[in-house]
């Protein structure tokens, strides 16, 4: 849970603006079972949030 923890602070500031946090998220749903899982929910987030950035991307 820690390590899940340290991923997905920088993760979600990543998949927010950075947009090409979509391919995270399509991971983390593939492996929620482990830490990629807290990367898929950051991703989804990111998509939510800043739906123009990926968009764009």
């Amino acid at each position: 849970m820690k390590q899940a923890l340290l991923i997905m602070p920088p993760g979600a500031l990543i998949a927010g603006p950075a947009g090409p946090a979509g391919a995270d998220g399509a991971a983390g749903a593939a492996g929620a079972d482990g830490p990629a899982g807290a990367g898929g929910a950051a991703g989804a987030a990111g998509r939510s949030r800043w739906p123009r950035t990926w968009s764009s991307a």
